[in-house]
């Protein structure tokens, strides 16, 4: 301030990850480990007593000057426990995009401004104006952006910080809209909308303003269910649906029509060429949609996976043709510019994902048949009669290759090494007579019988999901069960097994932000996306969820060190009572077995199948076939 005297504030906002200091001084100074509603730590309590002391510091020097905090999910989303120095100006985080539709997403940013309000004097808000998924079409959200400011407003708000990557091709009137509202919150979006489009389209505003309140409806209406953890993202398909796809079209084609002026058809060409992006993405994402539909649902013949085949393709010569697409447009902003990385942003998304999810559903059902018609086969046997099972299903395919090599399109090779990767993880689970003891010990002979899945893949951020390489620090997992209960044992290697992270101790808290196991299964018969999830700690802290609600199991936990072998052992000990049900022989339940290793101070996940988007995705999971 001394040096730039004419500033008003000065941020002493945290950093966008993790990295608190845990030391027993540290903790002492936050009252204790504390925890927000969501379960993770908040440390608000030693870092708003430290932004206070500040803030009494600098009023005597600099009276009226301010300090920026920030209220985030990374440690202080839950206010402390006293009231703030009145200088400080509290950034809330949040994503308000369906707050217009009461839903519980509207009550979710509710309740977290609400407290906030309650010990600071000044707010303000970091609104998550964007879409995360990388932008593939436009997210209006005019309505939730009027009422939310509104709501804000009344809570005491007085500023507002928006994290806007603007397209103007996407988004078009969104933040001019916003910026308007900021100065009169009682302004209607509708009003606004049409002087934009009187504006810059004249003639042409009737259509234009039809496309942009059918991308908002469209907005509205197909993702008021969706209930998210921190953003909205919903997948393209789900909200620019055939019929919208259509409407837009139509009214872009008649606003070129209307125009007037070379500079509006200029206008217009801009968003029409842009949309014609979201035409190609939710062409691609509708012919992913069929390809998990056929290897869910068809019957396993050689034509449908003749028609699997076809439809992969499909969608990848797809993806080709949006890639290409993309790279022809030019000029700013155009594109959605990342600093220096241009079109990155914008890029087509990977096929990968697909061909996980439909070989993993592939191999499921493989699997099933293999153990409805040959009951008891054993571990050895297993992976060989589901490797002919799928040699089988892809004779004709094969034929036909050999006589038209164009046919084989550019999706069959990879998405064989999908489905060979899955057919590695499918695991016989042997029948004990007598339960392990659970003291965080390995025994020998306590597991024998049992299988090791090893050879874990490391998870890469960038990509989303596991690579092909093996994680810095493996883990050897291992099952077995008896008629009470599933048992698994997990020995995770370290770096320093005595360095470990370990800070959370409550049930449900952000067990996830320590080096800990993480593992979900799925039971026969049960939707992919309804499956019992678990993560443990070497504090044997867990945090459990079905149906990604919070519920709590009745599972046993022992932890051990094993210093020698530079690891720490989990036995764990899941009643069926967990499940409502208990395993029969030959029976295929799905299973993701992985782990959270923060060995060098940041997070690899890695996983024994691998999957995309997180640990704890129903779509890519292996198999446990019950002895």
């Amino acid at each position: 301030f001394d040096a730039r005297p004419y500033e008003e504030l000065v941020s002493l906002a945290i950093n966008d990850n993790y990295g608190w200091c845990e030391c027993e001084r540290c903790r002492a100074g936050n009252g204790g480990v504390k925890y927000s509603n969501d379960g993770r730590a908040n440390y608000s309590n030693v870092y708003f007593k430290f932004l206070n002391r500040v803030c009494r510091e600098l009023e005597k020097t600099h009276p009226g000057k301010l300090v920026g905090a920030m209220a985030y999910q990374n440690g202080t989303y839950a206010p402390p426990d006293f009231k703030l120095h009145p200088n400080i100006v509290v950034l809330v985080v949040t994503d308000y995009s369906l707050f217009h539709a009461r839903t519980k997403q509207f009550q979710q940013v509710r309740g977290v401004v609400l407290p906030w309000a309650n010990v600071a004097e000044r707010l303000a808000v970091h609104g998550w104006h964007v879409d995360f998924n990388g932008a593939k079409y436009p997210r209006l959200e005019l309505r939730s952006t009027r009422d939310f400011l509104k709501f804000f407003t009344e809570a005491g708000g007085t500023a507002y910080h928006g994290e806007e990557y603007t397209c103007f091709g996407f988004d078009g009137p969104k933040t001019w809209i916003t910026a308007r509202l900021l100065w009169d919150v009682d302004l209607d979006p509708n009003t606004l909308l049409r002087q934009f489009c009187d504006d810059c389209f004249g003639p042409a505003s009737e259509p234009m303003v039809r496309y942009f309140t059918a991308l908002e409806n469209a907005w509205n209406r197909n993702t008021s269910h969706l209930n998210p953890y921190w953003f909205v993202s919903a997948p393209i398909d789900l909200v620019m649906t055939p019929s919208v796809i259509d409407d837009c079209s139509r009214s872009l084609d008649q606003a070129l029509g209307l125009a007037a002026t070379e500079r509006q058809r200029r206008r217009i060409r801009h968003f029409h060429d842009t949309f014609t992006v979201t035409r190609y993405a939710a062409g691609v994402a509708r012919a992913k949609t069929l390809c998990d539909w056929i290897a869910t649902e068809r019957e396993l013949t050689p034509g449908m996976f003749f028609e699997l085949a076809a439809k992969l393709n499909e969608a990848a010569f797809g993806r080709e043709a949006l890639a290409r697409y993309i790279d022809g447009l030019a000029g700013d902003p155009t594109v959605l510019l990342d600093g220096n990385k241009g079109k990155t942003k914008l890029a087509a998304e990977p096929m990968n994902p697909t061909y996980c999810r439909v070989a993993s559903a592939l191999v499921t059902r493989l699997a099933r048949e293999e153990s409805s018609e040959n009951a008891g086969v054993s571990g050895d046997a297993l992976n060989p009669a589901l490797r002919a099972r799928y040699a089988a299903l892809g004779e004709e395919i094969q034929r036909r290759f050999k006589e038209k090599p164009l046919t084989q399109g550019l999706a069959w090779k990879e998405f064989n090494q999908r489905v060979d990767s899955f057919l590695n993880t499918v695991a016989i689970v042997p029948k004990r007579s007598t339960p392990p003891n659970l003291d965080g010990v390995i025994s020998t002979g306590e597991w024998a019988g049992a299988p090791v899945l090893t050879g874990f893949y490391a998870f890469d951020h960038q990509r989303h999901g596991t690579t092909d390489s093996p994680a810095r620090c493996q883990t050897e997992v291992r099952l077995s069960y008896d008629d009470t209960h599933l048992y698994v044992a997990y020995r995770l290697t370290e770096a320093d097994v005595n360095n470990r992270a370990a800070v959370y101790d409550k049930r449900d808290a952000a067990v996830w932000n320590d080096d800990s196991a993480d593992f979900a299964i799925v039971p026969p018969k049960w939707p992919k996306d309804k499956f019992y999830h678990y993560i443990i700690n070497a504090k044997a802290a867990v945090y459990d969820a079905m149906d990604g609600k919070q519920w709590n199991s009745k599972l046993r936990v022992a932890t051990g060190i094993d210093e020698q072998g530079n690891s720490w052992i989990l036995e764990i000990a899941i009643p069926w009572q967990d499940f409502s049900r208990t395993p029969e022989p030959g029976q295929v339940w799905r299973a993701q077995f992985g782990r959270s290793d923060w060995s060098d101070g940041k997070c690899e996940p890695s996983s024994w199948a691998p999957t995309q988007g997180g640990l704890n995705n129903g779509d890519y999971m292996g198999i446990m076939l019950f002895e």
